[in-house]
């Protein structure tokens, strides 16, 4: 890599952090008086939002943390940032939602924000998977089966386009860091769980 791709790469990095730090389900809630941290999972996203508040407002936050993904590729992609280090600015955008500097580093999952990256990487076959998650959700009503579903989708149809194998596998990478995330928490969930039952 030339010293002239660095700096790009850089930018996109720190500029897709901060709009991953931007944060979507707190002011959209908090406009209808409610704290999205203290209900339900007090996950600060789409999911928690449209279990515990509405659907309607879930719908809104899903759809700006899609946005937050896409827009961080797609200005990395503006900077001249090469197609195979756009990656870098989708999994900052994700850090960003997990650890956002605006909400003292308390953050949501990030699923909606990976869909936002996958459709910047590669949008026609993201755009399928979507269709195809999205039904999935509405008829076994599992965000992380349903998740995985719309990525197989997503793969075939990058296969079936003739898309080569740089989007998937830069797509799988991005699903590969969302995964990896779910089971550390997971763990530490059930980890400590016999601790607050005893402290009950």
């Amino acid at each position: 890599m030339e010293t002239a791709d660095v700096l790009p790469i850089a930018v996109a990095f720190a500029a897709g952090y901060l709009i991953g730090s931007v944060p979507v389900a707190y002011p959209v809630v908090r406009a209808v008086g409610v704290d999205i941290r203290e209900v339900g999972t007090r996950n600060p996203g789409a999911a928690n939002v449209f279990r515990t508040v509405s659907r309607r407002l879930g719908v809104v936050v899903f759809t700006g943390d899609v946005l937050k993904g896409a827009a961080a590729v797609l200005i990395a992609w503006a900077l001249g940032v090469p197609a195979e280090w756009l990656p870098v600015a989708g999994a900052a955008v994700i850090a960003g939602q997990w650890f956002p500097v605006f909400m003292r580093f308390r953050g949501g999952a990030g699923l909606a924000v990976g869909i936002g990256v996958a459709l910047g990487l590669s949008p026609a076959p993201a755009a399928v998977g979507l269709a195809v998650g999205v039904l999935t959700i509405a008829l076994i009503h599992n965000t992380t089966r349903s998740a995985a579903v719309g990525y197989v989708a997503l793969v075939i149809t990058s296969q079936l386009m003739g898309a080569g194998w740089l989007e998937p596998l830069s797509v799988t990478a991005i699903a590969g860091m969302l995964l990896l995330r779910l089971v550390v928490v997971t763990v530490l969930r059930r980890w400590r769980q016999p601790e607050r039952q005893a402290q009950q």
